[in-house]
């Protein structure tokens, strides 16, 4: 009798070792340490756009260099949406891009940017850690938000709104590269090249 392959369990399984290359948390720190450029003064709008191209763009570039070999190319199929998580998706990313705006435009509400900005990271790293069922998600997404009440508790004693997230995103961005190259390091360790030799 032939065994069944469990297809969506084998595809869980690559997903979750596809998130612990820790490229990803190198890369979104070296993005955070970018933005930060932009609230030291929102004239540099540029490293906004560069942060963000680089996400895009650097990621994929590294797991073709650094994991393909190791655990081969699979193109695995995307998770569709439902209609109410697209609609869900569209509010949320709108209401934060909103509340982003206004936060950053009032000068008299400018001093809750840097708790908004920990609880959008911390919030973006839960549905990961989800996603992934990874422990280390979960650690971040805390960090993320420890980080937005320093901040805040920082803005309301008299410090710049603007250098207080700068700080704050520079900080998460050290922490953020360092966890991922331990994780890169282990991950190398774990999961030599595969090396093919022709007869």
């Amino acid at each position: 009798m032939v065994e069944a392959i469990d297809l969506k369990g084998t595809e869980e399984k690559v997903r979750r070792i596809m998130g612990q290359d820790g490229l990803d948390l190198i890369v979104g720190g070296l993005a955070l340490a970018l933005v930060a450029v932009f609230f030291v003064n929102i004239k540099h709008g540029w490293a906004y756009v560069v942060a963000v191209g680089l996400h895009a763009s650097l990621l994929p570039y590294l797991r073709k260099k650094i994991v393909y070999p190791r655990m081969g190319y699979a193109r695995l199929p995307t998770k569709k949406m439902t209609i109410l998580q697209h609609i869900v998706t569209v509010v949320i990313a709108a209401v934060a891009l909103i509340l982003f705006y206004i936060f950053g435009k009032e000068s008299h509400l400018n001093w809750i940017m840097p708790f908004y900005v920990g609880v959008v990271l911390s919030f973006m790293s839960f549905v990961t850690a989800l996603r992934h069922r990874l422990l280390t998600y979960y650690v971040v997404a805390v960090i993320f938000c420890v980080s937005g009440i320093i901040g805040i508790i920082l803005t309301r004693i008299g410090y710049a709104a603007g250098i207080v997230t700068a700080v704050q995103l520079w900080i998460l961005s050290v922490i953020l590269v360092a966890v991922g190259l331990v994780r890169l390091l282990l991950f190398k360790m774990r999961y030599p090249v595969i090396c093919t030799s022709e007869n």
